[in-house]
């Protein structure tokens, strides 16, 4: 009896040791906001060896992060900004997808009606998925105050992480591309397509 209760418990041991999650944090760009003035919120996931998440546009049916705001009246929350993901080749074709610690920028819009001195308390429930071999949905809840002060403060302790994810994030083309399809030489067709200039 003793040989088998020892035999469960390193089976139990052995299973504990192979579960995997990632760590995720929301992590505020300022130390203090400014009533109607918006400022950038961080959600970084960071995965475990092996494992990644996904773009918006998985490749797939794989599920990119989402998140849901609990914001106070009047405020409002932009759409995820997506660093460039990663291109993976599998066996159902290309998927996109992010490795070790993608971070996701979000603006948030406090309302004007804030007062100095006020804490501004954001919620976020965050969903996403990881997958090596298998895949795993993760999610986790936030809570972030910040001080309503009268002039908004940037926090130096972040602006490393802040700047790295900016960079990260494509830039978008101020204008609409302009296509024109030309008749072709030689029974063939000739795409033109004209980019504006940045």
């Amino acid at each position: 009896m003793r040989i088998l209760l020892t035999f469960l418990a390193l089976i139990s041991v052995l299973h504990a040791e192979k579960k995997v999650f990632s760590i995720s944090s929301l992590i505020g760009e300022n130390s203090a906001i400014a009533a109607g003035r918006p400022f950038t919120v961080a959600l970084k996931l960071e995965h475990p060896d092996g494992w990644h998440s996904y773009y918006r546009n998985s490749g797939g049916v794989e599920l990119p992060p989402k998140i849901a705001w609990n914001l106070p009246q009047g405020a409002s929350a932009g759409q995820i900004q997506w660093p460039t993901p990663e291109v993976k080749e599998g066996y159902n074709g290309k998927s996109y997808i992010y490795r070790g610690s993608p971070v996701f920028l979000v603006e948030i819009t406090p309302p004007a009606s804030l007062s100095v001195g006020d804490v501004f308390t954001l919620g976020a429930t965050a969903n996403w998925q990881i997958c090596d071999t298998s895949c795993i949905n993760e999610s986790a809840k936030f809570s972030l105050d910040l001080l309503v002060s009268a002039e908004a403060s940037l926090d130096p302790a972040r602006t490393e992480l802040f700047q790295i994810a900016r960079s990260r994030i494509p830039e978008q083309l101020l204008e609409p591309s302009e296509f024109h399809v030309e008749p072709g030489k030689d029974a063939s067709d000739t795409i033109l397509i004209e980019v504006p200039k940045s």
